[in-house]
C-alpha cells in the first residue's frame, strides 16, 4: 500500500479478500478497489471482470491520483460485501461497475450515511433500494443500466441535497422526481430515448450544467431561459433542425455543443454569433450542411460577422418574395431557397404556387428522409 492505513480499514479489507497487483486481475472473479485518503478508504470501486479490467478501474480513475489498489473479493454473497462495506466509516465515495445482478438486494447501501457520491452502472436492471433515502448526505448520484426496464424508487425524490444526478436507462419521459431536487447544479440525461423537456424545467434555477446528448428531442422549451445560472448546454446527437432564439437570453452560457443534429443551415442558430465568448462545438453538423464551402469555411475560421451577412434576410423572407414573383430572386437568393429547405418555408410556397413549381419540387425532394426499410417519409 502506498499510504498508511489504519487498522480499522486494513482488517476489513483483510475480510473482503486479498490484495492483487492490476498484473493478476483475470477474469471471472470480482474485485474491489479502493483510495486512501489520511489513512481512512475514502472511494471504493467494486467491479466484475467480464469487461476489461483497465476499461473498468481507470473509468473511476480520479483526476490528480494515482490508478487505484485492488483486492479479489473472497465472497460473491453481495449482501455480505455490502454489510461490510458499513464498517468505513469514511467511506465518501462508492461506485458499483457491472458488479449485480438483478435479484440482489441494496437496501444495506442507506446504512453509508457518510456516503457524497454513488454510482451505479449495471447490465441487469436492478431495483434501487428504498433505504436511499437515508443519505443526507449524498449530493452526487449516477445510475446507468443498459438492459430495460427499470424500475425507479420512490426513494429518489427525497434526495434534497443533490447537487449533481444522471440517469441513462433509455428513459421515454423526462422523470419529474428531478424537479424535487432544488439543490441541483448538473443535470445529466444522456442517452436516453426522450422526445420532449417539459417546461418545468425552468424550476431549477440552481442549475450550471444540462446534458441533454444522445435523445431524440427536436426543441427546448421557453421556460429554459428561467436558468439564469447555465453554463454549459450539450443538445448533440439529437433531432434539432434550429437553436431556439431564447438560448441567447442565457446571460452566463459560456458553451453548446450542438453537434449530429440535423440543422438545415448555419441560419439555423446565427443568434449565437452574437456572443463572442461563446463556445460552439458543431464541427460534424456543420460540415455536413448542404451550404456552399465558403460559408462553411467562415464558421471553421470563426468570421461570425459575414455568415450573418451571407444570411440576411432570412429565409423565409426569400421564400414569400419567390411566391409573389419567382424571377425577383437574386442568384444567391436563389441558392439560398435551394439548399436551406424547412417545412415552413415549403408551408409559405405551399400557399401561393401550383403543386408542379420547380422549386416546390425540390424542397420537397429535399425534405424527404430515408428509412432503412427503403421507404420515404414526408418530415
Amino acid at each position: 500500500m502506498s499510504q498508511i492505513l489504519n487498522e480499522n480499514d486494513r482488517k476489513t479489507l483483510n475480510s473482503l479478500g486479498s490484495p492483487v497487483s492490476s498484473q493478476e486481475i483475470k477474469e471471472d472473479n470480482l474485485y474491489l478497489s479502493y483510495y486512501i485518503e489520511n489513512g481512512d478508504v475514502d472511494t471504493i470501486i467494486l467491479w466484475g471482470t467480464f469487461v476489461k479490467p483497465n476499461t473498468a478501474f481507470g473509468h473511476f480513475q480520479l483526476r490528480g491520483r494515482k490508478k487505484p489498489n485492488h483486492i479479489r473479493l473472497t465472497s460473491y454473497d453481495n449482501t455480505e460485501i455490502l454489510k461490510l462495506l458499513t464498517c468505513f466509516h469514511h467511506l465518501g465515495s462508492l461506485h458499483f461497475f457491472f458488479f449485480f445482478e438483478s435479484t440482489d438486494s441494496l437496501e444495506l447501501i442507506g446504512n453509508l450515511k457518510y456516503l457524497r457520491k454513488l454510482s451505479i452502472t449495471n447490465d441487469n436492471s436492478i431495483k434501487l433500494p428504498n433505504s436511499l433515502e437515508k443519505l443526507s448526505n449524498l449530493t452526487d448520484l449516477a445510475i446507468t443500466i443498459t438492459e430495460k426496464p427499470f424500475p425507479f424508487s420512490d426513494s429518489l425524490k427525497n434526495l434534497q441535497n443533490l447537487e449533481k444526478f444522471h440517469i441513462g436507462t433509455d428513459l421515454k419521459k423526462f422523470p419529474e422526481f428531478v424537479l424535487n431536487f432544488k439543490k441541483l447544479k448538473s443535470l445529466s440525461l444522456a442517452s436516453n430515448s426522450l422526445l420532449y423537456i417539459p417546461p418545468s424545467i425552468g424550476d431549477l434555477r440552481n442549475l450550471q450544467k444540462l446534458n441533454l446528448y444522445n435523445n431524440k428531442i427536436s426543441s427546448l422549451p421557453h421556460t429554459i431561459e428561467n436558468l439564469q445560472n447555465l453554463t454549459h448546454i450539450n443538445i448533440a446527437r439529437n433531432n434539432f433542425t434550429t437553436i431556439p432564439e431564447y438560448i441567447k437570453n442565457l446571460k452566463n452560457l459560456k458553451s453548446i455543443d450542438i453537434d449530429k443534429n440535423p440543422f438545415v443551415s448555419l441560419e439555423s442558430f446565427k443568434f449565437l454569433y452574437s456572443n463572442r465568448k461563446l463556445i460552439i462545438n458543431g464541427k460534424q453538423s456543420i460540415g455536413s450542411l448542404n451550404i456552399p464551402k465558403k460559408i462553411k469555411n467562415l464558421w471553421f475560421d470563426g468570421k461570425y460577422d459575414e455568415i450573418m451577412q451571407y444570411y440576411t434576410p432570412p429565409i423565409t423572407e426569400i421564400a414569400q418574395k419567390y411566391a409573389q414573383d419567382p424571377k425577383s430572386l437574386t442568384g444567391l437568393e436563389f441558392e439560398r431557397l435551394e439548399t436551406e429547405a424547412t417545412n415552413e418555408v415549403r408551408d409559405i410556397l405551399e400557399l401561393s404556387l401550383p403543386k408542379d413549381d420547380s422549386m416546390l419540387k425540390i424542397i420537397n425532394d429535399k425534405l424527404k428522409f430515408g428509412l432503412r426499410n427503403g421507404l420515404k417519409l414526408m418530415r
